[in-house]
């Protein structure tokens, strides 16, 4: 998902949330060895959610496998 999509996620987390509300939002369900300043992974590789920032908002929402 990109912009102008309007998607959020059950967090409420979407296009232009900012890097530090995401952080917040999934703190428990990150994955510190796929994430850094412009990516978050949520979950795992297998079935997650990425979101990737641009100037620490998110300009891309992946959901679902990343890796077979």
């Amino acid at each position: 998902a990109t912009a102008p999509c309007f998607f959020k996620t059950k967090a409420e987390m979407g296009i232009g949330s900012s890097y530090t509300e995401v952080e917040a939002a999934y703190k428990d369900n990150i994955d510190p060895y796929s994430t850094n300043k412009d990516q978050i992974l949520v979950g795992d590789l297998y079935g997650g959610i990425i979101f990737t920032f641009k100037d620490k908002k998110v300009v891309r929402i992946f959901l679902g496998a990343a890796a077979e």
